[in-house]
């Protein structure tokens, strides 16, 4: 029996040890609490230029979208609502056609930001 690897998890594999020999610094600073983070855009490029070199597309198509909302108790608790979204992220394989399907969840908070709560989770979800 031939020993045969799709093409599509060589390739994951190289990506996945280039970052971690080389990590991914935060390079982006919260203006309200101060802290370091990495922005889904330096995450994005990073990868696009790897997928690049080992022949890989990507695409994500957020499945479901659900809104979950805390209610207020009878001592006065804050309400929370919530934007939780499914996300399949797509890679496929320019060469052989292989693809590996990830399904991952994302969360935002609705409370302050209601008009880019859906990107927010959208967001999450592919970081």
């Amino acid at each position: 029996m031939e020993n045969s690897v799709r093409h599509i998890d060589q390739a994951m594999f190289e990506i996945t040890k280039y970052f971690k020999e080389n990590g991914m610094a935060k390079t982006c600073t919260n203006s309200h609490g101060g802290y370091k983070y990495r922005s889904v855009d330096q995450i994005m490029q990073a990868l696009s230029y790897m997928m690049v070199n080992h022949n890989l597309r990507h695409k994500c198509e957020t499945v479901s979208c659900d809104i979950v909302k805390n209610e207020t108790t009878a001592k006065g608790t804050k309400i929370y609502t919530n934007i939780i979204v499914l996300c399949e992220l797509h890679f496929i394989s320019l060469k052989d056609g292989s693809k590996e399907i990830i399904k991952q969840y994302g969360c935002a908070n609705m409370s302050n930001n209601n008009d880019r709560a859906l990107q927010a989770a959208v967001s999450d979800a592919q970081k």
